[in-house]
């Protein structure tokens, strides 16, 4: 079965199987991406400047600061920034704390927390939830490019 049998997106709280786990009538799970979907119009940018490459620079490298100051017992998730994962006309930002090629069940609140630390500071007219459905939740790439 072809990708498409899955949802676009999952509420933070239902997070996808583990990547290519076998769902009966839908196939092989794809790679989720448990994210902040923002504008960028709603970023303020940091020390990297206003580009894409500039708003991942500076989430990554905040992340890492955040990391090293408290080392984990474990292996933390890599957060990224993603972009089009709604297809080629989405315009938004996909600030990744972490995906489905590691067990889903296996990130903790403190992961989500140290990759929430990290996001840039947002216009405050924006007046982006960061903390709704609507903004952190899973998200897969949709083949529309």
């Amino acid at each position: 079965m072809a990708t498409n049998s899955f949802p676009v997106s999952l509420p933070r709280n239902e997070g996808p199987p583990l990547r290519g786990t076998k769902e009966p009538g839908m196939g092989q799970t794809p790679l989720y991406y448990l994210a902040w979907k923002v504008n960028p119009r709603s970023i303020i940018p940091g020390r990297s400047g206003k580009c894409f490459d500039g708003f991942r620079h500076d989430f990554v490298d905040k992340w890492n600061e955040n990391i090293r100051a408290k080392p984990a017992e474990r292996k933390p998730p890599h957060p990224s920034l993603k972009l089009w994962l709604g297809g080629v006309d989405d315009e938004d930002i996909y600030f990744v704390a972490a995906n489905n090629s590691r067990d889903p069940a296996s990130i903790t609140e403190e992961d989500i927390q140290d990759a929430k630390d990290a996001l840039p500071s947002l216009d405050p007219d924006a007046e982006v939830d960061l903390d709704s459905d609507e903004v952190f939740r899973w998200y897969r790439m949709v083949n529309k490019l």
